[in-house]
């Protein structure tokens, strides 16, 4: 379980070092420009994915504290 979980925060993470890229993505993903390519398809739903789990991680956190106790 705690093995799954930092695997999950490293991949979620690492690219959070720069939103700019996020913010582009974001963009992007939202006004559906299909000119960019599937490159920005594929960053478009990592970004999903990281945003979704951001939002996640803090009851993640507290259900495994629970857990341990």
């Amino acid at each position: 379980m705690l093995t799954t979980f930092l695997f999950l925060l490293k991949f979620a993470l690492i690219p959070v070092k720069d939103f700019g890229h996020i913010s582009m993505n974001a963009l992007i993903i939202l006004h559906g420009h299909h000119a960019y390519g599937s490159l920005f398809k594929f960053w478009g739903w990592r970004v999903l994915v990281q945003s979704v789990f951001l939002m996640l991680l803090p009851w993640l956190i507290t259900s495994h504290y629970i857990s341990c106790v």
